[in-house]
């Protein structure tokens, strides 16, 4: 059984080491790269083997219908009789390859709980497994994604890959860490430069990816202190 993921990168170069590690399972990594990219992303890209670059392009900053769009264009272009993992870059499933060939289902929902630095949690390390870093959040109904597809089908997510469309989707229980608020050291630039002050007119006009319009610093920070102390969502 081959395993492939479809992600949408821009300036990724601190989470994409993590990305990596955590889907070294997989067997190829289909990355649809913002050339208006203006940190390592493409080096990091160009370094790993399994990586398939695809070149995207905005007409206007980051558009999400356009980013969906392209997302299901790019689908389309993978051969058939492939699990596939539609995952951000902050998104990190925990699954062992062997758990798929139980399932035969078109499509698996996946949890994501948002995590967050508890109080008694260290700053993030490469060496370390995704898992056993950040172990305190919530999760959120919108973090249950359609992520897990087979290839070869007429389905077609919409904004953000929270919904699917032609093909029923099963929830069996698998888990996963939303890392985008995972510690303050990349999250505030990733969200506030990088995601905030990039927003299409479109995006701000139909209220796209709402949760980063207008984000400041101060917001960013505050919502992370605001989750020291958040439950314990994951055992190691």
């Amino acid at each position: 059984m081959r395993i492939e993921t479809l992600t949408f990168v821009y300036n990724e170069e601190f989470l994409l080491p993590f990305y990596f590690k955590h889907y070294d399972f997989c067997d190829r990594f289909n990355i649809v790269y913002d050339t208006e990219s203006t940190d390592r992303t493409i080096e990091l890209l160009q370094e790993n083997p399994k990586v398939n670059i695809i070149p995207f392009t905005f007409p206007d900053m980051m558009d999400d219908k356009i980013k969906v769009n392209a997302i299901n264009k790019f689908y389309k272009q993978i051969p058939n009789n492939i699990k596939l993992l539609n995952v951000d870059v902050d998104e990190f499933i925990f699954l062992y390859p062997e758990m798929l060939k139980t399932f035969n289902v078109n499509c698996l929902l996946v949890s994501l709980y948002n995590v967050y630095r508890h109080v008694s949690e260290d700053g993030l390390d490469i060496n370390k497994t995704i898992r056993e870093q950040r172990r305190h959040g919530e999760l959120l109904s919108v973090y249950i994604k359609p992520i897990i597809v087979n290839t070869g089908l007429d389905l077609a997510w919409g904004v953000g890959n929270h919904s699917i469309s032609g093909v029923s989707s099963v929830d069996v229980g698998i888990t996963g860490a939303h890392w985008s608020n995972a510690d303050p050291c990349f999250c505030v630039d990733r969200r506030v430069k990088n995601r905030a002050l990039r927003q299409s007119k479109y995006n701000l006009e139909n209220g796209l990816t709402i949760q980063h319009h207008g984000v400041t610093v101060e917001d960013v920070l505050n919502e992370c202190i605001a989750h020291n102390n958040d439950p314990e969502v994951f055992n190691v």
